[in-house]
């Protein structure tokens, strides 16, 4: 099960590039207590079962409505090529992650 930290009612996540004073946790490259993260990123690798980039930063793929077509669902995470993550509320939490109606991880 991949770690992610949460904050209020989302995973923390944070744009831009990367910087000599990102730090790495648990395999994922972080700054300060979020992860770093990019919508253009094309995965490399994965850690934890999340898709990552060259650079190591977390791939995302904007899924506010629907999840993408041909998700599948890794360590319980719905991943489209990167993780379907949404700006919406919370309707449920699932081992801690708070997840959309339709399945995408709150951000």
């Amino acid at each position: 099960m991949a770690i992610l930290p949460v904050s209020g009612q989302a995973v923390s996540v944070a744009a831009g590039p990367v910087a000599p004073t990102d730090t790495y946790k648990d395999g994922l490259r972080y700054v300060g207590s979020a992860v770093r993260a990019t919508l253009s990123g094309v995965p490399a690798a994965y850690v934890q079962g999340l898709p990552v980039d060259a650079e190591g930063s977390l791939c995302l793929v904007d899924s506010t409505g629907a999840l993408p077509p041909g998700v599948s669902w890794q360590n319980g995470f719905p991943i489209a090529g990167a993780l379907c993550v949404t700006g919406g509320s919370p309707s449920a939490w699932v081992n801690g992650i708070p997840m959309d109606s339709v399945g995408a991880v709150c951000i």
